[in-house]
This record gives structure tokens, C-alpha cells and sequence, in this order.
């Protein structure tokens, strides 16, 4: 019974490839598969036929026959990404701006936000992107498979990488997403959420590309203006009462709108806020040829050390107790994802992928930090080229205003990677 399902789902596979056209000779897909056994199984198996759509001459059935199928799939998808011919997908660098992890652009909202501690915002178009461009290629060290081992050698890779987060309210106007409307909420200007640009080198730990390791200098901030001057110590008496007087109409102004309509995000979203960090990337992927592709699976563990220039003081609080800082919140993160052809909720018409992806993220400060957990979780699926991802997020830190908040959020999009 599971022999014929394989050979059943091994027949439709076939079909929807051949139904993707291009490229459709078997001469154009067998030479793309790096591997000589796998390259040679393609030979064998599609021998006497014309084209991918030509079912003549084929008589292997059974889980062989269902791989074979589905490496002219992954050599197609490589085809219609660009990546040459005999090139192992894993090692080779596109020189084209690419995605660093999932773009997505969609609504996102909060269950609740109005009332006193309960901390989230309105119903919004958001879009987050995420890309890479590589400045610099080591090639030499792939062609002759010395990437091997721990890095004692120039990086595979050197990028600059920019990862950024834009609000659109222009869902403001419309009462089925919001009951009231607010006039600072409008579609323009797009708020600026996060932005997060940096370098970064890329190591491949393993020849096959498998494992990698980055090691990265990254900026943070929320591109927001709102703040106020420190006092200079060369400053005289007036310039430093100015600058307090300064400081207590800034304290003034957020406090009345914490305790408004709005509540904290809004009191907060647009006070400048910014860190600095290092970046150490551990990356396994498990199976996959194809960063979002058919069967694509990873996991990432990533420390982020923060230095210089870490701006969060929460100066508009009373008191002199303890302070939360982003690193009580931020600097230990996780993330696992697969993009699974053989999910039993992969049931959609044409649907070649269900879509899992798990994010964590916690404090390093010190060791009680580690309870100060934030977590999203991302379901969706895969059409072709069409993405649809709904995620949840609970936890802190969603942007760097409300860091200190522990917030919930939802939201629904097309992922673009």
C-alpha cells in the first residue's frame, strides 16, 4: 500500500514538473544534479524519453523512482533560480542581491492594547525585509574543497546585510480593523519599526556548505528622532538646565500618553532608540537545496554580544530601582524551519510545501535572564512562487521602543524570498 502511494505520488510529481516547462529535456536536467550516483540514476531512469513529459521507457517504481523524480524537481527550481550547471547550490554565491531570511509583507495587529499593562498596537500593513548582497567571494576555496574545518582561512563569503521593519497605517480608516480613528495613524508617513543594517563574513564549516558560520558587526535602531540632549562636561550652567529642561518636557510629554487612550507602544514608538552588537551564526541545514524551496530545512543558533552604544536607559520612569536593558531581554536566539513536501497538512490544491518555522530569543545578561523567553511561531504554505505565512509572536521586544514590554501579536502576509 505505502509502495503504490509513492508511485502514485511520484506519478503526479512528474506531472507537475513536465506541467513547469522549463527546462524540459533530460539532458538539460541530469547534468545538474552534482551528485555522480544521483546524475547517473537520472540517466537510467528517464533514458528513453524525449522530454520530462514523455513517459516512454520509464519502468523503475517504488521510493527510487519517487527520488529520482524529485532531484529533476530540485534540478529544475536550481535551473529557474539561476545557480549553473554542476554547481553544489550550498557552496555557490549568487552575485545578485538575495534574501537573508524571509521578507514578509501583510497586517499585523494585537489582540489587545487599550487597556493599562496590556502593551500592542493597531491593525497595520507591515512589511519586513531582509536581504544580503556579497562584496566579496571566495571562490577559489570551494572550487578546490579546502572549506573544510574550523576558519583558519579568508571567509567563503563577506556581505552587507540590512534587515528593516515598516508600519503602514492606512488601515486606520477603515472600521473593521479599527473602532476609532486616530490622526497620528495615517499611511503616510510609513513609521520606520526597525532598522538593522551590518558586515558580515560567512565561513563553510563542512565542503558541502552544510554548516556555516557568520561572524557579523550589526547596528540596531528604530529609526525614530524623539529624544534629548546629554549634558557635556564642558557645558555651562545654562546649557546643562536647558538640557534638563529638555529631558523633563520629553518625560512630560510620554507619561500623558502612557496613560491615554493609546497606552505605552504609542507613548513610546516614536523615541529614538539604538544598540550595537556582534553577530555569531551557527547554521545547520538538514535537507534542502534550495534556501525556501521544496523540502528546505534548517536551524540557526545565534549569540549577539552587544557593545558600544547601547541607548536603553528608561530615563521616563520614577525611581532608582533596577532598570531593564535589551540584553536582559535579547542576545541568545534560535530558529528552526522546514518547508515540508509531505506534510499531511500539505492538502491544497498545488500546494508543493507546508511551511513550519519556530523563532526564540532570550536575555544573557545573567543567568536569571534566561527565563525572559520570546517566541513566534510561523505556519503557512507554498504555492509555486506564492508564500502565505500567519505567525504569532508573545514575548518582549517586538521593536526597541517597548523592549521591556512583554507584548502578543498576530499577523498574516505573503512571504517573498
Amino acid at each position: 500500500m505505502k509502495k503504490n502511494k509513492l508511485v502514485i505520488n511520484g506519478i503526479l510529481l512528474g506531472f507537475i514538473i513536465s506541467a513547469q516547462a522549463q527546462p524540459n529535456s533530460v539532458f538539460d536536467i541530469c547534468p545538474l544534479i552534482t551528485d555522480a550516483l544521483e546524475r547517473l540514476a537520472c540517466y537510467d531512469e528517464f533514458a528513453d524519453r524525449k522530454s520530462l513529459d514523455d513517459n516512454s521507457g520509464s519502468t523503475r517504481q517504488g521510493e527510487e523512482g519517487v527520488r529520482a523524480i524529485q532531484d529533476l524537481a530540485t534540478a529544475n527550481e536550481l535551473v529557474e533560480r539561476g545557480i549553473p550547471p554542476a554547481t553544489n547550490p550550498l557552496t555557490y554565491t549568487p552575485r545578485v542581491l538575495s534574501s537573508d531570511g524571509p521578507n514578509i509583507f501583510g497586517i499585523s495587529s494585537s489582540p489587545r492594547f487599550r487597556k493599562p499593562g496590556d502593551h500592542g498596537e493597531r491593525s497595520h500593513f507591515e512589511f519586513n525585509v531582509s536581504i544580503k548582497y556579497p562584496l566579496m567571494i571566495n571562490d577559489r576555496s570551494v572550487r578546490s574543497k579546502q572549506n573544510t574545518g574550523w576558519p583558519n582561512r579568508l571567509p567563503e563569503r563577506f556581505f552587507f546585510i540590512y534587515n528593516g521593519s515598516y508600519d503602514f497605517h492606512a488601515l486606520n480608516n477603515f472600521k473593521a480593523f479599527n473602532e476609532t480613528k486616530v490622526d497620528w495613524y495615517r499611511s503616510a508617513p510609513v513609521i520606520s519599526r526597525d532598522q538593522n543594517p551590518g558586515f558580515a563574513a560567512e565561513w563553510d564549516l563542512v565542503a558541502d556548505g552544510s554548516r556555516k558560520l557568520r561572524f557579523g558587526l550589526m547596528h540596531h535602531s528604530n529609526g525614530q528622532p524623539k529624544s534629548y540632549s546629554s549634558p557635556d562636561t564642558d557645558d555651562t550652567d545654562d546649557q546643562k538646565a536647558a538640557k534638563e529642561a529638555e529631558k523633563q518636557a520629553l518625560i512630560a510629554e510620554i507619561n500623558s500618553y502612557i496613560h491615554g487612550e493609546e497606552g505605552e507602544n504609542y507613548a513610546l514608538q516614536d523615541l529614538s532608540r539604538s544598540s550595537n552588537y556582534v553577530q555569531l551564526r551557527y547554521q545547520r541545514i538538514l535537507d534542502g537545496k534550495v534556501e525556501g524551496g521544496q523540502n528546505w530545512k534548517q536551524y540557526q543558533l545565534e549569540v549577539r554580544p552587544h557593545y558600544f552604544g547601547v541607548d536603553d536607559e528608561i530615563f521616563w520612569e520614577a525611581g532608582l530601582g533596577d532598570r531593564p536593558k535589551i540584553t536582559d531581554y535579547d542576545g541568545l536566539r534560535f530558529q528552526w524551519e522546514h518547508y515540508d513536501s509531505e506534510s499531511i497538512f500539505n492538502f491544497l490544491p498545488r500546494s508543493s510545501a507546508f511551511i513550519k518555522r519556530v523563532e526564540l530569543k532570550t536575555g544573557i545578561s545573567d543567568f536569571s535572564q534566561l527565563g525572559n523567553i520570546s517566541s513566534q511561531l510561523s505556519l503557512g504554505w507554498k504555492w509555486d512562487n506564492l508564500t502565505v505565512v500567519g505567525y504569532w509572536f508573545s514575548g518582549y521586544g517586538k521593536e526597541l521602543s517597548t523592549y521591556h514590554y512583554r507584548s502578543h501579536h498576530w499577523g498574516v502576509g505573503l512571504e517573498l524570498r
